[in-house]
């Protein structure tokens, strides 16, 4: 039997990944989908899974490559049910590191976003809104996300 959680997970990844689509329609700037795969520029060995990954700039092409050669710009990890922080936070910092612009954790259990760049980590709680500088315009607001939770 599938634990609710993951349901409430995959939730969120659906009302993430819509939240980027419908932004990208209305501001044709790049593309987002759900469970895509990537890997850098200089390592095809080294494949990423994202939850939910927006790439700004439209002329980036994968071409007939199982995964995009290239990072995201934006990436988005949803907690696994019974998941440690510390691994999300490792991820997190192996994707920056690699080329990801910004870097979204969603902590279900807690109603907690967190958005890493290079150089900030901003915590979100229910009452916010996620606000991204790459989107100018993007506004999401936390409750809506954890909404069926």
């Amino acid at each position: 039997m599938i634990e609710p959680e993951w349901f409430e997970r995959m939730e969120i990844i659906g009302k993430v990944g819509t939240a980027f689509v419908e932004y990208l329609r209305q501001n044709p700037i790049g593309r987002a989908g759900v469970g895509a795969d990537f890997h850098p520029e200089n390592d095809s060995q080294t494949v990423y899974s994202f939850d939910v990954a927006v790439v700004l700039v439209v002329n980036k092409h994968a071409t007939g490559e199982d995964a995009a050669p290239f990072m995201p710009d934006i990436a988005v990890d949803v907690q696994r049910p019974n998941e440690r922080l510390k691994p999300m936070l490792d991820r997190a910092k192996d994707y920056l590191a690699n080329g990801v612009r910004v870097v979204i954790l969603i902590y279900p259990a807690k109603r907690i976003v967190e958005m890493l760049t290079p150089d900030i980590s901003d915590l979100f709680i229910e009452n916010d809104t996620l606000t991204i500088d790459l989107l100018p315009g993007f506004a999401v607001p936390i409750k809506s996300l954890f909404s069926s939770i």
